[in-house]
């Protein structure tokens, strides 16, 4: 019990430190390369995810469809919760221009109902490989190109001007030191690799060890993958997301929370369902898929209510979790 409880701490540390290695590194290579600041938001975000994402898709090839599935449904419902709700809750409020609130909360609610068909098996995989060339894909495109050539791709003027507000107002309250992020030397490109490659061996590390501790202990894989995997990988995003509440970025704040579902979605779910499958759903994953659905509109319409998200929004979003999980124990003992 020891070994394995060591192994899942050491995979834990691993991908913790290797993600904020990871993370940094991507940051700035994006500013070398002169990424906008909404592409630059997303690269950041799939390096801030990478624990998650490797953690699912190790799960998911290893034949555990219903801890890897649970890792991603469970860190976006996570992420909702304390990126948001906890952000609200410590900050006493966190202003979200409407505009960015939709154009991130309508693309992650969009591939999150995707994901939900494929998982629960009323779509096929390739389902998600046309949600992310027709709606993934063409986000990011418009991230990168910034809203100075959005009549590339969007050449209806309404549209132009919906997208040209979301995109300024994504990143309008950033702060003046973010421009002065270091561009990437030749040792963070390089550190970006063994990064990856120690996430992916930290990831191995705690999915085995978590298994193996939940059979000891006699937990489930849907606990352990869903709520103590999912959590605990989460957590530094969380840090990241109050921190920047704090500092009354509240664009960023909400930039981070759907890119990173938008991503673990993408990478963790509709690639491994085109590569492995994900197999047949159970009750507890269908109640994961439904809540995150719900979740995510949820939090959407708060933060459009008032132009952001106070206090009582933040511990409603953080209510709604906590009755997921005491309902997921409920199922899982069932």
């Amino acid at each position: 019990m020891l070994y394995n409880a060591g192994i899942f701490v050491g995979g834990l540390v691993l991908v913790s430190l290797a993600g904020l290695v990871l993370s940094t590194s991507l940051e700035r290579i994006g500013v070398r390369f002169g990424f906008t600041q909404a592409l630059l938001g997303i690269v950041t975000a799939l390096g801030a995810d990478s624990p998650e994402i490797s953690s699912a898709i190790t799960a998911l090839h290893g034949g555990n469809a219903v801890l890897g599935v649970g890792v991603v449904f469970g860190s976006n419902l996570f992420n909702i919760a304390s990126l948001l709700g906890l952000s609200a809750v410590t900050a006493g409020f966190v202003r979200i221009a409407p505009k960015a609130a939709i154009f991130n909360g309508t693309v992650s609610l969009c591939l999150t109902v995707g994901a939900a068909l494929i998982v629960l098996s009323v779509a096929p995989a390739w389902v998600g490989a046309a949600l992310l060339a027709f709606v993934f894909v063409p986000y990011v495109v418009l991230c990168a190109l910034g809203s100075d050539r959005l009549g590339l791709l969007a050449p209806l003027p309404p549209v132009q001007a919906f997208l040209r507000d979301a995109l300024s107002e994504q990143h309008a309250d950033e702060p003046s030191d973010r421009g002065s992020t270091k561009a990437a030397t030749t040792f963070d490109m390089l550190a970006a690799v063994p990064a990856l490659v120690t996430i992916v061996v930290g990831s191995v590390g705690m999915v085995q060890g978590g298994q193996a501790l939940g059979k000891h202990f006699g937990i489930s894989d849907v606990i352990i993958g869903t709520i103590v995997l999912a959590a605990l990988t989460g957590v530094p995003n969380a840090i990241a997301a109050i921190r920047l509440a704090h500092k009354q970025q509240g664009a960023a704040v909400i930039s981070e929370a759907f890119n990173s579902n938008t991503l673990n979605i993408a990478v963790g779910i509709f690639l491994p369902a085109l590569v492995v499958g994900l197999g047949a759903s159970q009750a507890a994953a269908r109640l994961s898929i439904y809540w995150l659905i719900a979740l995510t509109a949820a939090a959407v319409i708060l933060a459009l209510r008032k132009c952001g998200l106070r206090r009582n929004e933040g511990f409603a979003l953080i209510a709604a979790y906590a009755a997921f999980v005491a309902l997921l124990v409920i199922f899982s003992a069932g």
